[in-house]
């Protein structure tokens, strides 16, 4: 990713709300942050029904997103850099680009960027709370 393109994403993020703290859905297409424990995640609503929610995401080098779970199935694809999926019981597994994930429902798990690392989640059912679209 070109030092443009970084500039470019660091200013979107730098303008939007703290995800944690939306109250509003977002629509297909539309970006917001990541609660991120250290660092910067931004994602973009790509697709949400009931049955799937597929979202793009980003994780700048050296970012940590806090532990969670959700009620549904997530698969996490790694297109571009490398991530480290973390499970609450101190397993880990390295995603590089190209590889995926599939985590089952109630594991807890995060993610650490190992490099900048452009990701697509997929969460089946769609996830009641992420990514929200209208």
């Amino acid at each position: 990713m070109s030092s443009k393109k970084l500039i470019e994403l660091e200013e979107i993020t730098k303008s939007l709300p703290n995800f944690a703290k939306m109250v509003a859905e977002i629509t297909v297409g539309e970006t917001q942050t990541f609660n991120m424990d250290s660092g910067t995640g931004i994602q973009i609503a790509m697709f949400n029904d009931k049955d799937i929610a597929i979202a793009r995401g980003f994780f700048s080098k050296g970012s940590l997103c806090p532990i969670h779970s959700h009620s549904e199935k997530e698969i996490i694809i790694v297109y571009e850099g490398c991530m480290e999926i973390r499970f609450d019981d101190g397993s880990s597994k390295i995603l590089n680009q190209y590889d995926h994930i599939s985590i089952q429902p109630q594991i807890g798990h995060c993610g650490y960027a190992v490099e900048d690392t452009w990701f697509v989640a997929i969460t089946l059912p769609a996830s009641k709370e992420w990514p929200h679209a209208k």
